[in-house]
C-alpha cells in the first residue's frame, strides 16, 4: 500500500500505417505533455504533432483511450487515460485544432490522482512548406485537482517548422511547462530534425530525443522514441492476418502529480514504473482500431522530488506485477 506523506498494418494505407507507428512510439510522450515539448518533457501534445513535422498526418480529429490494471497483492494499480483532439476550423492556410485529456492514477485502497487539461492549437502555414504554430494548454494533476492554484498545470509551446529537402524538416521551438519530469519550469528552446528517405522509414532528432519509425521487412515495422535517459519506449510489430498485427513492447516512463497542501510547492510526487508486454492490434472498423496487451510491469515506485533527477524521498517500492491493457482508438 502507498504510504501517503504528509502533505503496421500491412494492408492498410502506408501514411496512415506510419502516423499511427510514430503515434504509438511517443504517446507518449505520457504523451504535448503539448505540442512540442519534446526538448525534454513527454507532452501528450508532442504524440500527435511529430508526425505533423514529417508532413504525415491527415486533419483527422481523434479520440484515444487507455486502460491499464496492474493486480499486485502488495499494491494492485489502476490506469485510465483519455484524449479528445477536434479539427474544430481550417482553411488553406490556417488550422485550429482543440485538445483535452484526463488521466487516473488509482493504486487500490490508496488515495489516487487525477490530471485533466484543455488546450488548443493554432497552426499557420506561411509558404513553401513553412509553418507557425502556437499551443497553450491549462489544467490540473493533484490528489485534489482544481483545489487551488498550487495544483494547476500550465504548458505554452511554438513552434516553427520548415523543409530543408522533400526528404527533410526542421523544427525550431520554444517551451514552457510547470509540470515537466525534469527542468521544471523554465522556459525550454529547441529543434527536431525529421528526415522521411522512403515511404518506410522516419527518422526524427533532438535534443535530447530521438524517434524511429521503420517498416524493415514487408510484415514488421519498429517504432522507438527515448529521452535519455528518462523515457524510453520501443515496439516491434508484424502482421499476422491481414490487418492484424502481433506486437512487442517495451515502456520506461513516469507519471508527475501535485499534492495540495505540500509544503515546498516545487515537489511532486512521481510514480515511475517500466513494462515490458505481448499484445495483438486490430481495426474494428474503417474508423476504430483495438489493442489488448499483457505482460509484466517492474521497477514500481511512489516517490517525491522537485525533478526527477533531484533527489528523492519518501520513496515506496512497489513489487513487480502482471499488468493488462485495453486501448482503443477513433479517428474521424
Amino acid at each position: 500500500m502507498i504510504a501517503r506523506p504528509s502533505a503496421p498494418l500491412s494492408r492498410v494505407p502506408m501514411r496512415l500505417a506510419l502516423a499511427s507507428a510514430a503515434v504509438n512510439a511517443v504517446a507518449l510522450a505520457t504523451g504535448l505533455a503539448i505540442a512540442m515539448g519534446l526538448v525534454l518533457a513527454p507532452a501528450p501534445a508532442f504524440a500527435s504533432d511529430l508526425p505533423s513535422l514529417a508532413g504525415i498526418q491527415g486533419d483527422k480529429s481523434s479520440i484515444q483511450y487507455s486502460g491499464w490494471y496492474e493486480p499486485s497483492s502488495q499494491q494492485a494499480i489502476q490506469m485510465q487515460n483519455l484524449r479528445v483532439a477536434l479539427q474544430t476550423w481550417s482553411n488553406e492556410s490556417e488550422r485550429v485544432v482543440l485538445d483535452g485529456r484526463a488521466s487516473w492514477l488509482d493504486p487500490i485502497n490508496a488515495p489516487d490522482f487525477q490530471e485533466y487539461a484543455l488546450g488548443a492549437t493554432y497552426t499557420h502555414k506561411i509558404d513553401q512548406g513553412r509553418s507557425l504554430s502556437f499551443n497553450g494548454n491549462f489544467g490540473s494533476a493533484s490528489d485534489h485537482p482544481f483545489a487551488d492554484t498550487s495544483v494547476d498545470t500550465v504548458s505554452a509551446t511554438s513552434i516553427y517548422a520548415f523543409p530543408q529537402s522533400e526528404q527533410s524538416r526542421w523544427a525550431l521551438l520554444l517551451n514552457y511547462s510547470n509540470n515537466r519530469p525534469i527542468l521544471n519550469n523554465i522556459p525550454l528552446p529547441g529543434f527536431a530534425y525529421t528526415y522521411t528517405p522512403s515511404r518506410d522509414l522516419l527518422l526524427t532528432a533532438g535534443i535530447p530525443f530521438a524517434s524511429i519509425v521503420w517498416k524493415f521487412a514487408p510484415d514488421w515495422s519498429l517504432s522507438a522514441f527515448a529521452v535519455v535517459p528518462w523515457i524510453f519506449r520501443a515496439s516491434v510489430s508484424r502482421a499476422i492476418a491481414g490487418p492484424v498485427q502481433a506486437f512487442a513492447s517495451i515502456d520506461f516512463s513516469q507519471q508527475t502529480y501535485f499534492r495540495l497542501g505540500r509544503s515546498d510547492l516545487k515537489e511532486r510526487l512521481f510514480y515511475d514504473e517500466k513494462r515490458a508486454t505481448l499484445g495483438l492490434r486490430s481495426p474494428l472498423s474503417e474508423m476504430l482500431t483495438a489493442e489488448l496487451e499483457g505482460g509484466y510491469a517492474f521497477g514500481r515506485q511512489f516517490f517525491d522530488a522537485q525533478n526527477y533527477g533531484s533527489d528523492h524521498f519518501n520513496v515506496n517500492r512497489l513489487d513487480a506485477s502482471p499488468v493488462l491493457r485495453l486501448a482503443l482508438s477513433a479517428s474521424f
